[in-house]
């Protein structure tokens, strides 16, 4: 089954041919958005297994993206895919709730390494189930049963 990513990128040329690479090479069905604003409209109308998110966008920090989708309790996987390389760069977007971090310029294999580790993490925790006493505790879906 195909894992849906979005991908948000303000750069046309890097955007495209990602997107193209990551389906070519893996098993992935791809969305763009070039802007906060569309990748908000997109969040909103679907689900993702996945989102790679630019921090110099043209109307909206990434790592602000970030911080507002953490705070509405989405916690789909988030890997920051920028040329912001100091380490304050790098702590902030762990800060804003990053899952990971991969500077410009980059592998392709690394990046899709890097996008199954999370997804698979991702999918662990929300099959994760504890017992407490005589009931069941779901984490992935906040469930007492």
């Amino acid at each position: 089954m195909l894992k849906k990513i979005l991908l948000v990128e303000d750069d046309s040329l890097l955007r495209t041919e990602l997107a193209e690479q990551l389906e070519e090479q893996g098993d992935y069905s791809i969305q763009q958005a070039a802007s906060a604003h569309e990748a908000y409209r997109l969040l909103e109308a679907n689900f993702f297994d996945l989102v790679i998110l630019d921090i110099g966008l043209p109307d909206e920090n990434g790592r602000e993206i970030c911080r507002k989708l953490r705070e509405r309790k989405n916690q789909v996987p988030i890997v920051m895919l920028t040329s912001h390389s100091t380490d304050i760069d790098v702590i902030q977007g762990f800060d804003a709730g990053a899952n990971d971090y991969v500077l410009k310029p980059f592998r392709i294999g690394v990046l899709i390494a890097r996008i199954e580790s999370q997804i698979k993490n991702h999918e662990r925790q929300q099959e994760a189930e504890f017992m407490l006493g005589d009931f069941r505790f779901l984490p992935g879906v906040r469930l007492l049963i």
